[in-house]
């Protein structure tokens, strides 16, 4: 069996959005690892990281239909944005080639990519959800909007043009802002003060199970300072943590063609409130590896999403480099790149976080 994976900022994304190589690069070797175990794997890396690459992983094209053409796979993992369509293209390249895809559907990435869409999906499944609604970035909203509130683009990833706004001028900064990095429409969303978590899960033939409940290391900022992901730890053991768990569940069962890993991101309040849906591997996939007892990667390939069964906790942090590090094998850092992952696993959390401060300083 051969599995190919494809992560769009390796594979030359890099050059048009550099800041989140680091987070694509640790994602991509992370799973390729996990299907070394069970198949023969290719990456498709630019050349320029191709190279001086340390995967241990046959290395393939970095056009996706190249890759396809010369490693003959018989899955395809496609790691990609869903701005601008990016993710949803490359996945139907993927199927007109006649290779298994081991995403969701290019309908279901179409929806979850977009984030109002995913607010109104929720809603229609009885879950509980922010205030939110389309607005242009051309013109002013001409209709009161609820304050203190966050303002994001319509279809971005992470943290990338995400403001928090607590006025109508700070709102209009960030609409400014988000309108000159290139997007025409934006969401604003009602501030929820709470706890910011995500859901790892993996789905197959419309049944989702969640694997970990992660915390993440969030830092909201008003504009014109960027917001940021920073990393998290995993599981998350609180006693509403198996409610944002059930929430996520049951939003991924109402979404049809959803498969294999998705994550959910919620705030957790006095309830879970969705926040939107990543139709595709997210870097909480890291620290959930390293608490799983079973490979993830096999579980993509199953027909039946196995039970998960975990064993300590997990710390993970997105680094910039000062000087090229030591070789250890919780780090993962693109070749040339100041930017890295860094992951630790240990028994008890305060053993995990702790050691993930020993390494980051």
């Amino acid at each position: 069996m051969r599995v190919l994976v494809y992560e769009w900022a390796c594979a030359g994304g890099y050059k048009a959005a550099p800041e989140i190589l680091g987070e694509g690069y640790a994602m991509m070797s992370a799973v390729a690892e996990d299907f070394t175990r069970v198949a023969e794997v290719a990456v498709s890396l630019d050349p320029a990281l191709a190279c001086v690459s340390p995967l241990s992983t046959s290395v393939a094209a970095a056009s996706l239909g190249e890759a396809i053409r010369s490693f003959s796979p018989d899955y395809a993992l496609v790691i990609a944005p869903e701005s601008a369509g990016a993710l949803k293209a490359l996945v139907e390249e993927v199927l007109d080639s006649g290779v298994a895809s081991l995403n969701c559907s290019p309908e279901a990435i179409e929806l979850c990519g977009d984030k109002q869409r995913t607010i109104e999906e929720a809603r229609r499944a009885g879950l509980a959800t922010p205030f939110s609604t389309a607005v242009s970035t051309l013109e002013a909203p001409q209709r009161p909007l609820w304050l203190p509130a966050v303002a994001k683009p319509i279809d971005g990833v992470g943290c990338e043009g995400l403001y928090l706004v607590r006025d109508r001028l700070e709102l209009l900064k960030a609409l400014k802002l988000i309108r000159q990095a290139g997007w025409q429409e934006a969401v604003v969303q009602e501030y929820i003060k709470g706890a910011n978590m995500s859901v790892s899960l993996i789905a197959q033939r419309g049944e989702a199970k969640a694997y970990t409940v992660n915390s993440q290391f969030i830092s909201l900022a008003p504009p014109p300072r960027a917001s940021s992901y920073k990393g998290g730890y995993t599981p998350v053991k609180l006693p509403k943590a198996r409610e944002a768990a059930k929430a996520a569940e049951h939003l991924c069962k109402s979404i049809r063609g959803l498969k294999g890993y998705i994550g959910v991101d919620i705030v957790l309040a006095e309830e879970p409130y969705i926040i939107e849906v990543n139709p595709r591997l997210t870097t909480s996939y890291i620290g959930m590896r390293l608490v799983l007892e079973q490979n993830p990667a096999k579980a993509m390939l199953a027909e039946r999403t196995p039970t998960p069964k975990l064993r300590g906790h997990s710390a993970f942090r997105k680094l910039q480099l000062r000087r090229k590090p030591k070789l250890r094998a919780h780090i993962a850092a693109p070749p040339g790149s100041k930017q890295a992952i860094v992951a630790v696993w240990a028994p008890t959390l305060p053993e995990a976080l702790a050691e993930l401060k020993r390494i980051s300083t």
